[in-house]
């Protein structure tokens, strides 16, 4: 672990939780992954709805970085491409 990190593992039966080395919790064993293109369109989502509030709020610069990030590594634009491609 990098020096000054902060261990977060907790015991999950025998096994203990560990993001990197991929030793997820239970839950996670029936758990299918996000493209990034529907990452991308979840938080477009979620800042159009900010856009429109009444009291729109500030977004963090890390709901920013992984908007843009995602914006730029999505491959598919649409909601039907993205169906498509998970079939």
């Amino acid at each position: 672990m990098a020096a000054g990190a902060c261990s977060t593992n907790t015991s999950v039966g025998d096994v203990e939780e560990d993001a990197s080395q991929l030793l997820f919790p239970k839950e996670f064993e029936s758990s299918e992954t996000l493209l990034n293109s529907e990452v991308h369109m979840l938080l477009e989502h979620r800042k159009q709805q900010n856009e429109s509030a009444e009291d729109e709020q500030e977004l963090s610069e890390v709901f920013m970085k992984t908007l843009n990030y995602t914006a730029r590594f999505s491959r598919f634009k649409n909601r039907e491409t993205i169906t498509a491609v998970r079939r």
